[in-house]
């Protein structure tokens, strides 16, 4: 495990959701064991990246947040708190 994320924000949703909650996501590093690297219903576009041109292809902070977390991982699990609205704030973060 690479770290614990909580998007701690709530705001109005759509498709009849009238508030999104508090999300809590968990990053882990895996080996791929094999199958064939695919798009899905969620992707567009599905490729393997060097870590060194990773950020080059992400915009979103929190994402270049959490990535950046994944680069420089030690062995050390790191958690953050943040909202992403109305604009990205990084609340509190420690590594376990």
């Amino acid at each position: 495990m690479v770290g614990v994320f909580s998007n701690t924000a709530t705001y109005e949703g759509h498709s009849g959701v009238k508030i999104v909650p508090t999300k809590v996501m968990f990053d882990f590093v895996c080996d791929p064991i094999g199958g064939e690297l695919a798009t899905s219903d969620e992707t567009s576009d599905s490729r393997w990246v060097s870590k060194e041109k990773v950020l080059d292809m992400v915009s979103a902070p929190v994402l270049r947040t959490r990535y950046q977390v994944y680069l420089d991982y030690n062995g050390s699990v790191h958690y953050m708190d943040y909202i992403t609205r109305p604009q990205f704030e990084l609340k509190f973060e420690r590594k376990l």
